[in-house]
Parts: C-alpha cells; sequence; structure tokens
C-alpha cells in the first residue's frame, strides 16, 4: 500500500470512528436544536430530549428514538422508514408528509401530530394514541393499529387498505371517504364516526360497535357485519349487498335507500332490523 493510500485509509476510518459517537446520541438533550436536513441515519436517540427541534427532512432511517421526547418537533418531510419510536411522545409534533414505512410506533403518544399526506404503509401503531390526530390522506395500506386510541382523530381520505384495526377506538373520528377494503375492524368502537363515502368492501367487522355512525353513501359490498352493532346509525344509500349481517343490530337505524341485494344471514339468525323495515326476501 503507497503512502497516499495509507493516509486515505486512516483518514476513513478516523471519519467512521467520529461518525459512530455523534450518531450515539442517547438520553442527549437537543431541545430546540436545528437538525434540518441532517444525516442521523441509524443513531441511537433512545431517551433523548428533541421537543421542538427542527428535523425538517432529516434523515432518521432505521434510528432508534425509543422513549425519546419528541413533542412539538418539526419533521416535516423526514425519512424516517424502519425507525424506532416505541414508547416515544410525539405529542403536537410535525409529521407532514413523512416516509415511517415500517416504522415501529407501539405504545406511542401521537396525540393532536399532524400526519398529513404521511406515508405509514406496514407501520406498527399497536396501542398507540393517536386522539384528534391528522390523518388525512396518510398511507395506512397494511398497518397495524390493534387497539390504538384514534378518538375524534381526522382520517379523511386516508388509505387503510388490509389495515388492522382490531380493538381500536375510532369514536368521533373522521373517516369520510377512507379506503377500507379488507380491513379488519373486529371489535372496534366506531360510535359516532363519520364514514360517508367510505370503501368497506369485503372489510372484517365482527362484533364492531357502530353506533349513531355515519356511513351514508358508505360501499360496505361483501363485507362481513356478523354482530356488527349499527344502531341508530345513518345507512342512507349505503350498498350493503353481498354483506354477511348475521346477527347484526340495526335497531333505529337509517336505512332509506340502502341496496341490500344479496345480502345474507345463517338460518334463523337475522338482523334486528328497524322496527317498521321491511326487509329484503
Amino acid at each position: 500500500m503507497s503512502e497516499d493510500e495509507e493516509r486515505l485509509y486512516e483518514e476513513e476510518i478516523r471519519e467512521y470512528e467520529n461518525n459512530q459517537v455523534v450518531k450515539d446520541l442517547e438520553g442527549a438533550d437537543l431541545r430546540e436544536n436545528n437538525l434540518q436536513g441532517v444525516d442521523l441515519c441509524y443513531a441511537n436517540l433512545k431517551g433523548a430530549d428533541l421537543r421542538d427541534a427542527n428535523l425538517e427532512g432529516a434523515d432518521l432511517r432505521e434510528a432508534n428514538l425509543e422513549g425519546a421526547d419528541v413533542r412539538g418537533a418539526d419533521l416535516d418531510g423526514a425519512y424516517l422508514v424502519g425507525a424506532n419510536f416505541r414508547d416515544a411522545i410525539l405529542w403536537d409534533a410535525d409529521l407532514t408528509r413523512t416516509d415511517l414505512r415500517e416504522a415501529n410506533l407501539i405504545k406511542a403518544g401521537l396525540n393532536g401530530a399532524r400526519l398529513y399526506e404521511a406515508n405509514l404503509k406496514g407501520a406498527n401503531l399497536i396501542m398507540a394514541s393517536l386522539i384528534k390526530a391528522d390523518l388525512r390522506r396518510a398511507d395506512l395500506r397494511r398497518a397495524r393499529l390493534h387497539g390504538a386510541n384514534l378518538e375524534g382523530a381526522d382520517l379523511e381520505g386516508a388509505k387503510l387498505q388490509r389495515a388492522n384495526l382490531a380493538n381500536a377506538n375510532l369514536t368521533g373520528a373522521n373517516l369520510r371517504r377512507v379506503e377500507l377494503r379488507m380491513a379488519t375492524l373486529a371489535e372496534a368502537n366506531l360510535e359516532g364516526a363519520d364514514l360517508g363515502g367510505a370503501d368497506l368492501s369485503g372489510s372484517y367487522k365482527t362484533a364492531a360497535g357502530l353506533f349513531e355512525a355515519n356511513l351514508r353513501g358508505a360501499r360496505l359490498h361483501g363485507a362481513n357485519l356478523t354482530w356488527t352493532r349499527l344502531t341508530r346509525a345513518d345507512l342512507r344509500g349505503a350498498d350493503l349487498s353481498w354483506t354477511n349481517m348475521t346477527c347484526t343490530s340495526l335497531r333505529e337505524a337509517n336505512l332509506e335507500g340502502a341496496d341490500l341485494t344479496q345480502a345474507k344471514w345463517d338460518g334463523e339468525s337475522s338482523p334486528f332490523w328497524p322496527q317498521g323495515f321491511t326487509p329484503p326476501e
């Protein structure tokens, strides 16, 4: 190895070692720091304090932010693919258009967070708290939201195909025009949710609670509504064709103009129809 090659090699080694030190930021106090566009790929930020920090456009792919405090931080357009936010606090954080594919957000606190047009495809949000979060037009396809709290969240126009929302709390959530095809909503609570114009075709909603939900014009073609509670729901103009309505509760529901073509139920386990409603033959 020539002297020039040896010198270049030593410089690369030093650069690598320095980079490892910089990226080990466990428990670091980075409050209000300007970290716009920085490369923190694979960084260890476990338990770090990032409150109100500027991380706009930062590269945090595969970074470890477990238990970090990210309240009020600006992460607009940040790269967060595969990042670990388990138990992190992200209240009121700006995550607009962030790339959070396959990110770990188990039990993360995202109350009031802005996730407009965020890419959360395949993300793990089990038991996460997203109360009043802005998830409009977010991509949540195949996301795991089992037991998540989405009370009052705004998901208008979001993509939730094949998402798992079992046991999720969607009370009062805005789900207008969402795409929920083949999604799982078993035991989910959608009391008072607005699903106007939503596409729930083929979704699995066994024992889901949709009390007083707005499903006006919603598409539920082929959905499994076994034991689903649709008491007082607004189903005017909804597409309920080919649905499984075994023991579905429709007491006091508004079915004006609803399409019940080929809706089915098992034997004597017919739906609980609204009083005075004439069910299809």
